[in-house]
């Protein structure tokens, strides 16, 4: 294990830093005492989060957890989410509402700022005429409360400190630094479209240094390069504060689809790349840009503040040892946005996050995992990609044929079969339908696993839906999706994407779908509803279990057989390993 004073820095300055720097545990732990919870503001949440009093969210400051809570007055605290008594983490859920705070250990009761309300038995328990336990006499309960932080807010956004003499944001961030968070954070009233969150094999500084580095995404990034999205021959700056902490990387899009010195041996850009469906690069520039159509802005050591034209969102690192963190993305978009502005935002979050990065980005949230080294120096994994088979076509299954008065119909055909006789919701269905409906299932289980992309598109209609989302934004009604593809050409796009433009680890994956409800029949249209488990094997590596969730299906009879109209896949792995490159 590599120790802080072991590391040999071999020129003057920083421009070669040692591989222990990023392995280090020791080091590690300083950092955290050092720069989360000491002279620094750490990013916790957007007051859209909390808009009622007694709403709360959990979230971390560096590895501590705290939870972000408005009080009856409209006050927003923040408070540790360690027990005054036993030191117990009292708050499990993820976000709620409540009027106050209990520690189920032994019930120690606090108000929504963090004040010691309640102590079960502090007067002792009489037996007889003796008096048994209970607290000191001199026991005070406002001197027993949780551990409450400073609290800053501005344009929305809520930072908090462990330090109470941490200087004001505004002098934390500087002139040059608070001028591109006021354009992001200007006033008008957040809304949150929803969340994704990925664990990143990586050392957490290394996301600090991947915003900063204005190098590698006219390079690496095929969408940005070819559509003009962030490209070397595009105007761009990077503007840092006076203490070199916290930095702005700004751009504007031009040059889309045009080959010149910037695209020169830029094996990523491809000149004659088209979509299929254009809308997910429907870019309107808004009048607040002034100018610029991404600004990617970094506050160490715990956010980047994003505007990728028009998508807007916040990254907060929550770091988790020296080897990985935590990267928790809040999209969200202003109250007075169209319905057609949201559905751009929504639309254009595809471009960004852990569906595979930067459209997709995979590699950009790759690169801690690859930077990352050993401390013998080796870079860890390789650069080269395994699909699989790629033999398997869904019209090579005939029950996808299927048709009435098919080969395949039972002598039971007409004999109705409830699929689920204990669930009320479901229906009765004829037996060829059932075996035609579990045969695509089980068809489209093949065709993904066995990489086959050039069929996957073809188990959907034109106008189809997929979507894959998670599960707390299913449940809070938020309408972010890891993925949301609207029509086929969309898949049609991102098979494009897997197979040509993404960089990532190879790995194999092999998916167990549960036998179908059936809600809905009519018409020839069904409503389905399935759970599955999505098992990831990487090269020299074990087999893990990758997603899990439930699938809602529309299912639809077509003059080729059945195909999806809709799937909408709801997983309930709230951490997703890295990114999603393949479809579930």
């Amino acid at each position: 294990m590599t120790s802080a004073t072991d590391l040999t820095w071999h020129l003057d300055g920083t421009s070669r830093i040692p591989f222990g720097v990023y392995t280090s545990d020791e080091l590690h732990r300083r950092e955290l005492e050092r720069f989360f919870y000491r002279s620094h503001w750490c990013y916790v949440g957007l007051e859209a989060e909390i808009p009622n009093a007694g709403d709360f969210t959990r979230t971390v400051v560096g590895e501590r957890s705290v939870i972000m809570v408005r009080d009856n007055a409209g006050e927003i605290n923040v408070i540790e989410n360690v027990c005054a008594h036993r030191g117990m983490r009292f708050c499990r859920d993820r976000h709620g509402t409540t009027s106050g705070f209990v520690c189920p250990y032994h019930q120690w009761r606090y108000n929504l700022q963090g004040d010691l309300r309640g102590v079960p038995f502090r007067a002792g328990v009489k037996q007889g005429e003796d008096t048994h336990g209970g607290m000191p006499d001199d026991f005070a309960t406002a001197e027993h409360g949780l551990t409450k932080l400073k609290v800053a807010r501005r344009g929305g956004v809520v930072f908090a400190s462990f330090d109470h003499d941490v200087e004001s944001l505004e002098d934390y961030l500087g002139p040059t630094i608070l001028y591109y968070f006021d354009r992001l954070f200007n006033g008008r009233q957040l809304t949150v479209l929803g969340y994704n969150r990925q664990r990143i094999p990586g050392n957490w500084k290394l996301m600090q240094e991947n915003i900063k580095d204005p190098y590698h995404p006219g390079l690496l990034h095929t969408w940005f390069v070819t559509f003009g999205l962030w490209r070397a021959d595009n105007t761009s700056q990077l503007r840092m504060d006076d203490h070199f902490r916290h930095a702005a990387m700004v751009s504007t899009r031009g040059n889309a689809g045009k080959t010149g010195e910037a695209t020169q041996q830029v094996t990523s850009f491809k000149h004659d790349m088209t979509l299929h469906d254009p809308s997910q690069i429907d870019v309107v520039p808004e009048p607040w840009w002034n100018g610029p159509s991404v600004v990617m802005t970094t506050v160490f050591p715990s956010v980047i503040f994003q505007q990728q034209v028009n998508s807007v969102s916040t990254r907060q690192i929550q770091p988790n040892g020296h080897g990985s963190f935590d990267f928790v993305w809040t999209h969200f978009g202003f109250d007075d946005d169209t319905e057609e502005m949201t559905a751009r935002r929504l639309r254009q979050a595809n471009l960004f996050g852990r569906r595979g990065g930067h459209r997709v980005l995979a590699a950009g949230f790759r690169h801690p995992r690859w930077s990352n080294r050993r401390r013998d120096g080796r870079p860890r994994g390789g650069a080269h990609r395994a699909h699989g088979h790629r033999d398997v076509d869904p019209r090579d299954v005939p029950l996808l044929a299927h048709r009435h008065g098919s080969r395949l119909v039972s002598a039971d055909a007409n004999v109705p079969l409830n699929v689920a006789a204990n669930v009320a919701a479901t229906v009765a269905v004829t037996f060829e339908e059932w075996l035609a409906i579990t045969q695509l299932y089980a068809c489209y289980a093949s065709v993904v696993d066995a990489a086959n992309w050039d069929a996957w598109p073809d188990l959907f209609i034109e106008d189809c839906v997929y979507r894959l989302q998670p599960r707390e934004n299913h449940e809070r009604g938020f309408p972010l999706a890891t993925l949301a593809l609207t029509s086929r050409g969309m898949l049609l796009d991102r098979v494009y994407s897997i197979r040509d433009t993404l960089f990532h680890d190879p790995y194999y994956q092999r998916h167990i779908i549960s036998s179908p409800i059936i809600h809905h029949a009519g018409a020839g249209r069904w409503e389905c509803e399935a759970n599955y488990a999505v098992f990831r094997t990487k090269l020299s590596d074990t087999s893990t279990v990758f997603n899990v969730g439930r699938s809602f299906d529309t299912i639809v009879r077509t003059t080729d057989g059945l195909r999806f109209a809709r799937r909408e896949c709801i997983y309930d792995s709230e951490m997703i390993p890295n990114s999603i490159i393949y479809p579930v």
